[in-house]
């Protein structure tokens, strides 16, 4: 699968289904790139069901137009919304521990919370040391 440029904004087809966690991995990669496109932070993800079939698949709205739109629209957030969303409007969808969040980027404490309290599973595609969830051991202080 090829990374998409710059492309107006549009659903990605909701009927794939992914054969490797590397497909999955570079549509977040894809949905990272609208983000960029539409002037926000480069993150995005999918949600997967434990086939491989696409959920859905959204990127970071922090920011639309220039100016911010929503500060806690981030991909992963926005996906999980989703999900409750439609299981809120009677969607027959699996339940959370049998769906999987592919994010281009290491969420964020917001999204990790989010995630983790949701009971989904989560793969992240690169670290962010920065401002996603630090996997680095801190030394323990002797005091």
């Amino acid at each position: 699968m090829e990374i998409r440029h710059c492309s107006p904004r549009g659903a990605t087809l909701l009927s794939q289904t992914y054969e490797s966690l590397e497909d999955a991995v570079n549509e977040a990669a894809n949905q990272a790139v609208r983000a960029y496109c539409q002037g926000t932070f480069s993150v995005g993800g999918v949600m997967l069901d434990k086939s491989g079939n696409v959920l859905n698949a959204l990127h970071n709205n922090v920011v639309e137009d220039g100016m911010t739109f929503d500060p806690t629209a981030h991909g992963e957030r926005q996906l999980i919304d989703w999900y409750y969303d439609q299981i809120s409007s009677g969607a027959l969808l699996p339940p959370p521990e049998e769906i999987t969040i592919v994010t281009s980027l290491d969420p964020c404490c917001m999204c990790s919370g989010s995630i983790l309290s949701s009971g989904f599973n989560v793969v992240s595609a690169a670290f962010d040391t920065f401002s996603g969830i630090d996997y680095t051991p801190l030394p323990i202080s002797p005091h």
